[in-house]
Protein backbone atom coordinates (compact mmCIF):
# COMPACT_ATOMS: atom_id res chain seq x y z
CA UNK A 1 0.00 0.00 0.00
CA UNK A 2 1.06 3.13 -0.99
CA UNK A 3 2.80 4.96 2.20
CA UNK A 4 3.97 8.57 3.45
CA UNK A 5 6.45 9.10 6.18
CA UNK A 6 5.43 12.15 7.31
CA UNK A 7 1.36 10.55 6.95
CA UNK A 8 1.78 7.05 7.38
CA UNK A 9 -1.37 5.55 5.63
CA UNK A 10 -3.73 8.36 6.63
CA UNK A 11 -3.88 10.04 2.48
CA UNK A 12 -4.54 6.54 1.43
CA UNK A 13 -7.80 6.56 3.89
CA UNK A 14 -8.26 9.69 3.19
CA UNK A 15 -8.72 8.49 -0.77
CA UNK A 16 -10.26 5.07 -0.01
CA UNK A 17 -13.38 6.78 2.24
CA UNK A 18 -13.31 9.97 -0.35
CA UNK A 19 -16.47 9.10 -1.47
CA UNK A 20 -18.31 7.58 1.44
CA UNK A 21 -20.11 10.91 3.84
CA UNK A 22 -17.53 12.35 6.48
CA UNK A 23 -19.33 11.20 9.15
CA UNK A 24 -18.40 7.31 8.85
CA UNK A 25 -17.71 5.18 11.40
CA UNK A 26 -13.82 4.24 11.40
CA UNK A 27 -14.52 0.46 12.04
CA UNK A 28 -15.46 0.26 8.10
CA UNK A 29 -12.22 1.10 7.40
CA UNK A 30 -11.02 -2.66 7.66
CA UNK A 31 -13.97 -3.49 5.18
CA UNK A 32 -12.70 -0.94 2.83
CA UNK A 33 -9.14 -2.28 2.76
CA UNK A 34 -10.15 -5.46 2.32
CA UNK A 35 -12.78 -4.52 -0.27
CA UNK A 36 -10.09 -2.87 -2.34
CA UNK A 37 -7.16 -4.96 -2.20
CA UNK A 38 -6.56 -5.28 -5.48
CA UNK A 39 -6.02 -1.17 -6.23
CA UNK A 40 -4.55 -0.90 -2.95
CA UNK A 41 -1.90 -4.29 -3.16
CA UNK A 42 -1.33 -4.18 -7.51
CA UNK A 43 0.34 -7.68 -8.41
CA UNK A 44 -1.23 -9.73 -5.49
CA UNK A 45 -3.50 -12.67 -6.37
CA UNK A 46 -5.55 -12.54 -3.23
CA UNK A 47 -6.16 -10.22 -0.31
CA UNK A 48 -3.35 -10.69 2.12
CA UNK A 49 -4.19 -12.02 5.09
CA UNK A 50 -2.90 -9.60 6.91
CA UNK A 51 -3.38 -5.89 6.56
CA UNK A 52 -1.09 -3.21 8.67
CA UNK A 53 -2.25 0.17 8.58
CA UNK A 54 -0.13 3.07 10.11
CA UNK A 55 -2.16 5.89 11.19
CA UNK A 56 0.82 8.23 12.16
CA UNK A 57 0.71 10.67 13.54
CA UNK A 58 -3.23 10.07 14.54
CA UNK A 59 -3.16 6.38 16.50
CA UNK A 60 -0.73 3.89 16.80
CA UNK A 61 -0.24 1.16 13.92
CA UNK A 62 -2.88 -1.44 13.70
CA UNK A 63 -2.79 -4.81 12.44
CA UNK A 64 -6.20 -5.60 10.49
CA UNK A 65 -6.48 -9.72 9.94
CA UNK A 66 -8.81 -10.74 6.76
CA UNK A 67 -8.63 -14.06 6.51
CA UNK A 68 -11.05 -16.19 8.96
CA UNK A 69 -9.00 -18.49 10.32
CA UNK A 70 -5.99 -16.40 11.34
CA UNK A 71 -8.24 -14.55 12.96
CA UNK A 72 -9.33 -17.12 14.67
CA UNK A 73 -6.29 -17.43 16.23
CA UNK A 74 -6.02 -14.01 16.87
CA UNK A 75 -9.52 -14.16 19.09
CA UNK A 76 -10.39 -17.69 20.05
CA UNK A 77 -6.84 -19.82 20.52
CA UNK A 78 -4.90 -18.12 22.50
CA UNK A 79 -4.86 -15.00 24.43
CA UNK A 80 -2.65 -12.85 23.36
CA UNK A 81 -1.99 -9.14 24.96
CA UNK A 82 -4.54 -6.61 24.63
CA UNK A 83 -4.04 -3.23 23.33
CA UNK A 84 -3.58 -0.58 26.14
CA UNK A 85 -6.07 1.80 24.42
CA UNK A 86 -8.55 -0.99 24.57
CA UNK A 87 -7.29 -1.58 28.70
CA UNK A 88 -7.35 2.16 29.39
CA UNK A 89 -11.55 2.77 27.81
CA UNK A 90 -12.87 -0.33 29.59
CA UNK A 91 -11.31 0.35 32.89
CA UNK A 92 -13.55 3.05 34.00
CA UNK A 93 -16.28 0.51 32.26
CA UNK A 94 -15.68 -2.98 33.30
CA UNK A 95 -12.58 -2.49 35.78
CA UNK A 96 -11.09 -4.74 33.25
CA UNK A 97 -12.93 -7.57 34.48
CA UNK A 98 -14.42 -8.13 31.00
CA UNK A 99 -13.46 -10.52 27.91
CA UNK A 100 -12.58 -7.78 25.73
CA UNK A 101 -9.36 -6.30 28.20
CA UNK A 102 -8.55 -9.68 30.31
CA UNK A 103 -5.80 -11.43 29.61
CA UNK A 104 -3.93 -15.13 30.49
CA UNK A 105 -5.85 -17.28 33.30
CA UNK A 106 -8.49 -14.90 34.18
CA UNK A 107 -9.20 -14.87 30.15
CA UNK A 108 -8.63 -18.47 30.02
CA UNK A 109 -10.90 -19.43 32.75
CA UNK A 110 -13.91 -16.83 31.50
CA UNK A 111 -13.59 -17.92 28.06
CA UNK A 112 -14.37 -21.02 28.44
CA UNK A 113 -17.21 -20.75 30.56
CA UNK A 114 -18.98 -18.27 27.42
CA UNK A 115 -18.04 -21.57 24.90
CA UNK A 116 -21.41 -23.57 24.98
CA UNK A 117 -23.25 -20.55 24.73
CA UNK A 118 -21.79 -19.64 21.42
CA UNK A 119 -21.56 -23.20 20.11
CA UNK A 120 -23.40 -23.59 16.49
CA UNK A 121 -25.75 -26.21 17.81
CA UNK A 122 -27.06 -23.15 20.40
CA UNK A 123 -26.93 -20.51 17.86
CA UNK A 124 -28.66 -22.54 15.03
CA UNK A 125 -31.74 -23.08 17.74
CA UNK A 126 -31.90 -19.16 18.33
CA UNK A 127 -32.24 -18.49 14.55
CA UNK A 128 -36.04 -18.80 15.09
CA UNK A 129 -36.14 -16.39 17.49
CA UNK A 130 -33.87 -14.33 15.78
CA UNK A 131 -35.44 -13.88 12.89
CA UNK A 132 -38.86 -13.16 14.48
CA UNK A 133 -37.37 -10.03 16.36
CA UNK A 134 -36.07 -8.62 13.00
CA UNK A 135 -38.98 -9.23 11.48
CA UNK A 136 -40.44 -6.82 13.81
CA UNK A 137 -37.67 -4.64 13.11
CA UNK A 138 -38.50 -4.92 9.70
CA UNK A 139 -41.98 -3.69 10.41
CA UNK A 140 -41.18 -0.58 12.60
CA UNK A 141 -38.65 0.20 9.41
CA UNK A 142 -42.05 -0.52 6.51
CA UNK A 143 -44.11 1.63 8.80
CA UNK A 144 -41.37 4.43 8.52
CA UNK A 145 -41.43 4.11 5.17
CA UNK A 146 -42.79 6.51 2.43
CA UNK A 147 -46.32 5.11 0.76
CA UNK A 148 -46.07 3.62 -2.34
CA UNK A 149 -41.89 3.38 -2.19
CA UNK A 150 -41.91 6.46 -1.72
CA UNK A 151 -39.71 8.57 0.51
CA UNK A 152 -40.83 9.04 4.22
CA UNK A 153 -39.77 11.09 6.81
CA UNK A 154 -36.06 11.43 7.79
CA UNK A 155 -35.56 9.32 11.38
CA UNK A 156 -32.94 8.12 13.70
CA UNK A 157 -32.19 4.48 13.56
CA UNK A 158 -30.92 4.52 17.43
CA UNK A 159 -34.14 3.71 18.77
CA UNK A 160 -35.15 0.64 16.23
CA UNK A 161 -31.97 -0.92 16.48
CA UNK A 162 -31.18 -0.45 20.02
CA UNK A 163 -34.84 -2.29 20.71
CA UNK A 164 -33.87 -4.66 17.93
CA UNK A 165 -30.54 -5.67 19.93
CA UNK A 166 -31.64 -5.95 23.52
CA UNK A 167 -34.99 -7.63 22.11
CA UNK A 168 -32.80 -10.59 20.55
CA UNK A 169 -30.37 -10.54 23.52
CA UNK A 170 -33.61 -11.04 25.75
CA UNK A 171 -34.71 -13.55 23.99
CA UNK A 172 -31.20 -15.53 23.69
CA UNK A 173 -30.59 -14.92 27.83
CA UNK A 174 -34.13 -16.13 28.62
Amino acid sequence: MPHSLLWGHLLLIKRVMGALPRDLHPNYIPQLLAENWQTLFPGERKCPPLIYLDMWPMAPPLLFPTDPDLAAQFLHEASLPKAAMANWYLKPLTGNLDLVSSEGAKWKVWRSRFNPGFSSRNITALVPAILDEVLVFADALKAKAGVDGGWGQVFSLETLTTNLTLDVIGRAAL
